[in-house]
């Protein structure tokens, strides 16, 4: 995917993995699986948590399990008991034999929608260990809802200070400081404009001295923005809700708001395979 060639370095999400294998060149993601419990098949495929379903799978859910899917078109979530058998299309699942699918609206009167391909751009980002890079886990990243964020970043192998710059949008430096630790802001006088695109970049010297650097985007949101952050609802349960609510704010470009929530799921299923980092792309 183009998307995939501009990678803005050092900078990690939570988010999920589906196996290369499973993307197919035909068809577009639909759904994604956010429990089971048994067994269940896509296209004799085995599912397991955060697997992606394509437009045209045949899904089997056997008896005693339990599947649980978020459909990106329309933004719901579906329950399927077996033994069942349903069809996944762009129109939501279709009952072949079985239990009937049960459906519940995440975001009821939103009318919300994920855009095609968000599913499968997420499962195709993985970019293996965080640590690789020198500078990483940049924060803050995307569409802010704070106006005086705090800078945070994990170093690796580096040597003396690290150096911090920002700039704005016409790559005009706002604030520099030459010895700067995680955690910092810039001064309160500078303040940052809402819908405006600031660059922030880390500079650290690697122990065998070549330079590194690493650096992050952001914009602060307008009021409009904002409001329809706040009505999107508390995101902290079900997995479900978790799942839908990361995907619509990385869609939306809430980038820092997207990675909490896939730390937190991360934290409640530790084992959980399929959760891996990726390196976020630059809008």
């Amino acid at each position: 995917m183009k998307l995939e060639t501009t990678v803005l370095a050092g900078v990690v999400v939570i988010t999920l993995l589906a196996v290369t294998t499973m993307i197919q060149a035909a068809g577009i993601g639909r759904a994604l699986v956010t429990d089971l419990k048994g067994q269940a098949t896509a296209d004799q495929r085995p599912l397991s948590p955060f697997s992606v379903c394509y437009d045209g799978d045949s899904i089997e859910v056997a008896e005693g399990g339990q599947l649980t899917l978020v459909l990106t078109r329309p933004l719901y979530e579906f329950v399927v008991t077996g033994p069942a058998k349903v069809r996944l299309s762009g129109h939501g699942l279709t009952l072949v034999s079985g239990h009937p699918p049960k459906q519940r609206d995440l975001f009821p009167g939103r009318n919300l929608q994920l855009q095609e391909g968000l599913i499968e751009q997420a499962s195709t980002r993985t970019r293996g260990d965080s640590q690789q890079t020198a500078l990483h886990q940049l924060s803050p990243n995307g569409t802010l809802i704070e106006s005086s964020p705090e800078f945070r970043w994990v170093t690796s192998e580096l040597i003396g200070p690290v150096s911090f710059t920002l700039f704005d949008a016409e790559a005009r430096p706002l604030y520099t400081q030459d010895r700067a630790e995680p955690g910092m802001q810039v001064p309160p006088t500078l303040l940052l404009k809402a819908r405006k695109r600031y660059t922030w970049i880390l500079t650290g010297r690697r122990m065998d001295g070549r330079e590194t650097r690493a650096q992050g985007n952001f914009i602060v949101a307008d009021a409009a923005q904002l409001e329809w952050r706040r009505q999107l609802g508390d995101c902290s349960q079900p997995t479900a809700k978790q799942v839908a609510c990361a995907l619509l704010l990385e869609q939306a470009g809430f980038r820092s708001d997207a990675m909490h929530i896939w730390r937190e799921l991360a934290k409640s299923s530790p084992n959980q395979a399929r959760l891996r980092a990726y390196r976020t792309l630059e809008p």
